[in-house]
């Protein structure tokens, strides 16, 4: 069977994870998008951040973009990626 067709759930894994993660997926994926909200929720995102504050954790799901293909979005990518790596995770949320 190939690895693309078996069923995987990183749930578990994900949770012993310490730091917070950006997890970037394109809509035309493999991973199906429940299973990358399950990851989010297992790091804490999820909720409605106004009144629970922003998540460290980040959920990308990238417009017209395949799992391979996202290799050719860098111009969304690089940016949203710096932005993570910036992040001042004890700063609080920004007030609107």
């Amino acid at each position: 069977m190939s690895i693309d067709l078996k069923p995987y759930d990183w749930t578990a894994a994900v949770q012993q994870i310490r730091a917070p993660l950006l997890m970037a997926i394109g809509d035309a994926d493999g991973v199906r998008y429940e299973h990358a909200l399950e990851l989010f929720r297992a790091k804490g995102g999820g909720k409605m951040g106004d009144i629970h504050g922003l998540p460290q954790s980040r959920l990308a799901i990238l417009p017209g973009t395949t799992h391979i293909g996202m290799i050719y979005r860098t111009d969304w990518l690089i940016p949203m990626i710096n932005d993570f790596l910036d992040a001042d995770l004890n700063a609080p949320p920004p007030a609107f």
